[in-house]
């Protein structure tokens, strides 16, 4: 995991600059300083949008009942997507543009959905929720210590 992120963190920011210098060579340098500040610009605000768009669709199946698995999933994208747009560079634009429109999100969260699945069958990936489960991982928790809290929202 160290070398993958490594090499992450290495070549990438070496890929954006050579794109980044091939295109200033060809556009010049204010342009693409333009174009890069632009694609930050427009993408963000795409970013928000799709967002307060999905937790309007998320708000509603939560109201049918429904688990908002695909939901959270097409979020956290949106979010991967806002992160690649704030980071200068060509490339990081490209793939955070593609995160944030709908027809490809949808696309990366059917992929990401398929993966998860793959990890839980052959165990590598445990999701489970106890509601009384002891946060401390031993049997003398001791839960008068505990302040369970209800609420209403106005």
């Amino acid at each position: 995991m160290f070398i993958r992120l490594l090499l992450i963190f290495s070549i990438i920011p070496l890929i954006e600059l050579a794109l980044l210098i091939k295109v200033g060579g060809y556009l010049g340098i204010i342009p693409t300083i333009i174009l890069v500040a632009g694609t930050g610009v427009v993408g963000v605000s795409l970013a928000r949008s799709q967002g307060f768009q999905l937790i309007q669709e998320l708000k509603l199946t939560l109201k049918r009942g429904e688990l908002p698995a695909d939901h959270l999933i097409q979020g956290l994208l949106i979010l991967i997507g806002a992160a690649m747009l704030l980071t200068p560079g060509l490339l990081t634009d490209t793939v955070g543009f593609l995160l944030i429109i709908p027809p490809t999100r949808r696309f990366t969260a059917s992929y990401v959905r398929r993966k998860i699945r793959k990890w839980i069958e052959k165990g590598k990936l445990h999701i489970s929720y106890d509601e009384y489960r002891n946060p401390y991982g031993t049997d003398d928790y001791n839960y008068e210590d505990s302040i369970d809290v209800d609420f209403e929202e106005k």
